[in-house]
C-alpha cells in the first residue's frame, strides 16, 4: 500500500441495547502508515477499564466494547484515526433502553433521541432481496390468519428482531402493506413499534421490527391479585407519550386497544404500542373521515362517520384508563350494536362501588377524554400535565383485578374464535375491507359506504349529539348490508361449545351463499360466559369469490 492518510472501509453506525447487556461498536479503517486509534464519548478521551475493551486486527479492524451498557454510557462515540499524513473520524450513538419504572428517567431528551430528526430522515421501501441476506430467521413466535411472526438475528449486529411474513398477490393488499410500513418508518419513539428493515417477494411482505417478548399489559397486570393506582398511572403516562409522538407527526392511531399495548420484556414495566395497520396520516385541513375500528374503544364520531382528529385516539385512550382502573367497560352491552349504541350517547359513569377507591385525580384525567364532543376533550399536551401523574408514591390504593381478569379472559377468547381485524363489527358494516375515502375510492359506487356518504351528503343526521336515527346502518348492520341480495339459501355448518375453567363459549356458525355462487356470507354467534358474566356477539364475513 502506498503512503497515505487513513480512510475508513467501514463506518460506525448507532447501537442501541437493553440496559446492562454489552454494546459494541466497530469500524474498519487502514492507512500507510498504520494509523494510530482513539476512542471518544462526548468529546472525551476513553481509556481502557473492565467496563471499555479495544480491540484490533490485522485485517484493519477496530472494536470499542462496553461490558455492561448502562443509562450514563448513552451518548456519542467517536473513533479517531491518524498517522503523519491525515486524520479522519467516524461518530455513532449508543442508546439504551433503560426499562425504568421511573417516568422522571425518561427525560425529553433521551426521548428525543429516538423521535427528533431521525424520524423525519427514515424513509423505507422494501428490498426486493432475500431476508436470509442480512438476517438469520428462527423460531415461529406467533401464526394468524395472514401470515406469521418469526424471531430472526440480525447477521451484522447480532441483534435481535421480529419479522412478520404477510401473505399477499394482490396489488391491494400489498399496498396496504407498504401503507403500514410508510407510518411506521415516519415514527420513532421508544414507546412505539419500531420497524427496522423491510423486504419483498413475489408472494410476501417482510416487515422487521422491534421484538418485545413481555406480552400484553392487561394479560401482564392479572397476574397480580391487586396493582396499585400508582402503576395504573404510570402505564398511561407511558400511553401517552407514544400518543404524542404520533401526533406531532400527524399520524393518527385509530386502533388504541389492550391488545395493541405490549411490554417490551417480561421483567419490565415499560410499554410500546404496536399496530399500525389502521393508522392514517392527518392533515388539519382535510376533512378525514374512516368507518373501521373495535366497538368497545371506537370514538363516536367515527360511527357517526363525521371528522376525525388526534381527539379520536384520545377517546380510546379514556376506555383504556376507565378499565385499566375498573376492570368495568363503560360502554360495553349484549351485542356489539348495543355497544355502538352506547359510545354514541356517551353515557357513563363513576357510580360503582369499584370507584369509591380511586382517586379523584384519575377520574378527572378519564372525565376529560370520555366527551362526545370531540373539540371538547383534553388534549394530549394537557394530559401529560394532569395533576394525577404527580400522585406521591404509596398514596394511590391498591385495585383488585378480579374484574379485570373477567374482562381481559372476555377478550381472549373473544379472538382465540374470530380473527379481529376480518370480522370487527364496522367491517361486517361496510361489507368490504376497503372502508375509508382513499380505499373506496374506485370499483363502483353501489357499496354500503357509498350508501352513507349519500345519506349524510343529502342531510340525513343523528340528533344534536350525533347518535344516527333508527334507520341508520349502524344500528340495523345485517338488513343494511346486505339488503341488495335476496337469492341466498343458509345452511349451518357448525355449532360447539368450548369450556375452559369458570368460561364457556358457544359458537354458531352460518355460512350463506348466493345462487351464483358468487358471495359467501359466513355469520357467527358467539356467547361467553365467565362465571354469571355473560357477554353475545355476532359477526359477519362477506367473500366475493369471483
Amino acid at each position: 500500500m502506498p503512503l497515505g492518510p487513513p480512510v475508513f472501509i467501514q463506518h460506525l453506525t448507532n447501537c442501541e441495547i437493553i440496559e446492562n447487556s454489552a454494546a459494541r461498536f466497530e469500524c474498519k479503517v487502514s492507512g500507510n502508515p498504520e494509523p494510530e486509534v482513539e476512542w471518544y464519548k462526548d468529546g472525551k478521551l476513553l481509556k481502557e477499564s473492565k467496563q471499555l475493551t479495544f480491540l484490533y486486527d490485522d485485517n484493519d479492524n477496530c472494536k470499542l466494547i462496553i461490558t455492561k451498557g448502562t443509562a450514563a454510557d448513552a451518548g456519542e462515540y467517536m473513533v479517531v484515526a491518524k498517522n503523519p499524513h491525515g486524520k479522519v473520524s467516524s461518530s455513532a450513538r449508543l442508546l439504551i433502553d433503560t426499562g425504568s419504572t421511573d417516568d422522571e428517567t425518561a427525560s425529553e431528551s433521551e426521548l428525543s433521541e429516538l423521535s427528533g430528526s431521525e424520524a423525519e430522515e427514515r424513509t423505507m421501501t422494501p428490498k426486493e432481496e432475500k431476508i436470509t441476506k442480512y438476517y438469520t430467521v428462527q423460531d415461529e413466535l406467533g401464526k394468524g390468519r395472514f401470515g406469521v411472526v418469526c424471531k430472526c438475528i440480525d447477521n451484522k449486529t447480532g441483534r435481535a428482531y421480529a419479522a412478520k411474513f404477510i401473505k399477499c398477490t394482490a396489488p391491494k393488499d400489498r399496498q396496504d402493506v407498504i401503507h403500514e410500513a410508510e407510518i411506521m418508518s415516519s415514527v420513532r419513539h421508544r414507546r412505539l413499534l419500531r420497524l427496522q428493515d423491510f423486504f419483498q417477494t413475489p408472494t410476501e411482505m417482510i416487515l422487521v421490527m422491534d421484538l418485545v417478548t413481555g406480552g400484553e399489559l392487561f394479560e401482564k397486570v392479572v397476574e397480580d391479585e391487586f396493582i396499585s393506582e400508582i402503576e395504573v398511572s404510570h402505564y398511561m403516562k407511558q400511553i401517552m407519550e407514544g400518543v404524542q409522538h404520533l401526533h406531532q407527526r400527524e399520524v393518527l392511531h385509530l386502533d388504541l386497544k389492550p391488545e395493541n399495548i405490549m411490554l417490551i420484556r417480561p421483567d419490565s414495566k415499560q410499554i410500546k404500542l404496536i399496530d399500525f395497520g389502521l393508522a392514517r396520516k392527518y392533515n388539519p385541513k382535510e376533512n378525514l373521515k374512516v368507518m373501521f375500528g373495535t366497538p368497545e374503544f371506537v370514538a363516536p364520531e367515527v360511527i357517526t362517520y363525521e371528522r376525525i382528529t388526534p381527539a379520536t385516539d384520545l377517546w380510546s385512550v379514556g376506555v383504556i384508563a376507565y378499565i385499566l382502573l375498573s376492570g368495568l367497560s363503560p360502554f360495553m352491552g349484549d351485542t356489539d350494536a348495543e355497544t355502538l349504541t352506547n359510545v354514541q350517547l356517551a353515557e357513563w359513569d363513576f357510580d360503582d362501588p369499584v370507584f369509591d377507591d380511586i382517586s379523584d385525580e384519575a377520574k378527572d384525567f378519564i372525565s376529560g377524554l370520555l366527551v362526545l364532543k370531540a373539540n371538547k376533550r383534553s388534549t394530549v399536551d394537557q394530559l401529560l400535565k394532569h395533576r394525577w401523574f404527580t400522585i406521591e408514591k404509596g398514596k394511590g390504593k391498591k385495585l383488585k383485578t378480579d374484574r379485570l381478569k373477567a374482562f381481559t379472559a372476555r377478550r381472549k377468547w373473544r379472538r382465540a374464535i374470530t380473527a379481529i381485524r376480518s370480522t370487527n363489527f364496522l367491517s361486517r358494516i361496510l361489507g368490504s375491507r376497503g372502508s375509508d375515502d382513499k380505499k373506496s375510492s374506485g370499483g363502483g359506487g353501489g357499496g354500503l359506504l357509498a350508501r352513507v356518504k349519500a345519506m349524510h351528503a343529502a342531510g340525513i343526521q343523528g340528533s344534536e349529539g350525533g347518535v344516527p336515527p333508527a334507520s341508520s346502518p349502524f344500528l340495523s348492520p345485517a338488513s343494511a348490508a346486505f339488503s341488495t341480495s335476496n337469492s341466498f339459501t343458509s345452511v349451518t355448518v357448525t355449532e360447539r361449545t368450548q369450556t375452559q375453567g369458570e368460561t364457556t363459549v358457544l359458537e354458531k356458525e352460518t355460512v350463506t351463499v348466493t345462487k351464483d355462487g358468487q358471495t359467501t356470507v359466513k355469520e357467527k354467534e358467539t356467547t361467553t360466559r365467565i362465571g354469571e358474566f355473560k357477554q353475545q356477539d355476532s359477526t359477519t364475513e362477506e367473500v366475493d369469490n369471483g
